[in-house]
């Protein structure tokens, strides 16, 4: 037990966050900078790092992925590989459960490099506001601009451009029907 305290105390948290609670963005891009290594080392890459409040409690979900997807072992070794760094870095007030999975088929697309990732791949946006009547557009993600903001769809009909902003949600879209046909 004194080991522990010990470990937290040396925490290498800078003055500010000392002073402060961090967000939970804040806290998802320490915990992603503490994971990146650890699953580097193991041969996979980290897609997401996501801390967010379910029910009453505060989950911190790392999803992780490599060339050839992610086993239960994958999961395993990597919680155990970023479970003490976490411990030692201490990036969270208060207690939290630790989760780590894939991301699934139809994995979500935050980021810009999720963007980039995933041109090429047929993607489902949900959008704040109608665009030509539709709130909700299928396509294949022809393109990214990270310095203009905005993705090319191409729907199978035309290419739609569409500043990140107005994109309440994107996934990798999965025609699961479709797949049963086969």
């Amino acid at each position: 037990m004194s080991e522990k305290i010990n470990d937290r105390a040396e925490s290498p948290k800078t003055e500010e966050t000392k002073k402060r609670r961090l967000s939970s963005a804040e806290i998802a891009q320490v915990a992603r900078e503490i994971g990146e290594p650890a699953a580097e080392s193991l041969g996979l890459y980290l897609w997401d790092c996501i801390y967010s409040k379910e029910g009453r409690e505060w989950v911190l979900t790392y999803q992780i992925d490599s060339d050839d997807g992610v086993t239960l072992d994958d999961c395993e070794a990597f919680y155990n590989a970023v479970d003490p760094l976490l411990d030692r870095a201490d990036p969270i007030d208060g207690s939290y459960n630790l989760s780590v999975s894939s991301p699934g088929i139809e994995r979500n697309i935050r980021t810009p490099e999720h963007y980039e990732a995933c041109v090429g791949v047929k993607i489902r946006v949900k959008l704040y506001a109608a665009v030509d009547g539709r709130k909700i557009i299928v396509g294949l993600l022809t393109a990214f601009d990270e310095e203009r903001k905005t993705i090319v769809l191409n729907d199978g009909s035309s290419d739609i451009e569409l500043p990140l902003d107005t994109i309440s949600r994107a996934n990798v879209y999965y025609d699961f029907e479709e797949d049963l046909k086969k």
